[in-house]
């Protein structure tokens, strides 16, 4: 995955047995870092933030009963969103908190199936969350034209739509 680092180990013969848990450790270590190796954010001093706000996100959805599942993943957006607002984050950085809040929920949640966490890894991953972060901050700022919305509004779904084909 583009952004992620790439691990090398040498293990001495005998410590091989050993080694291979700390190695599982790393790349699980690694692919939670991932937000941290892509540029995008310098987790260093927010990672904190991230651990934060997602025990908030997981806390919010527990309350309200929402269940991780390809048709709640707008309502995880706005209730990730919510969240990250309140931090002393700004712009691409919210953006970016909000995927990678979403990744981890799709990634922990053990009643999603393979496929339905692929399909919603792919939403984040595709860019499709990212501009729908976008399309709301817009909206509330009053950057949008109701007739600019109908545009929007229809490239998104026809997006969606050919996206839930492809995976039927």
């Amino acid at each position: 995955m583009p952004g992620e680092a790439i691990i090398r180990v040498n293990i001495k013969p005998k410590a091989k047995a050993n080694a291979q848990v700390s190695e599982k450790a790393l790349e699980v270590k690694d692919k939670q870092d991932r937000i941290m190796s892509s540029g995008k954010l310098m987790l260093e001093g927010i990672k904190p933030i991230v651990n934060d706000t997602l025990k908030q996100l997981k806390q919010v959805l527990e309350d309200k009963g929402i269940e991780v599942s390809p048709s709640s993943v707008m309502k995880l957006v706005r209730e990730a969103m919510q969240i990250v607002e309140h931090t002393s984050l700004k712009g691409i950085q919210q953006k970016e908190l909000v995927n990678e809040l979403l990744l981890r929920i799709f990634n922990e949640t053990v009643t999603l199936s393979e496929e339905h966490k692929k399909m919603c890894e792919e939403l984040v991953n595709s860019g499709i969350i990212g501009e729908t972060v976008e399309l709301v901050v817009g909206a509330t700022k009053g950057e949008l034209d109701i007739n600019q919305l109908q545009d929007v509004a229809k490239e998104t779904a026809s997006c969606c739509f050919a996206f839930i084909k492809k995976h039927k």
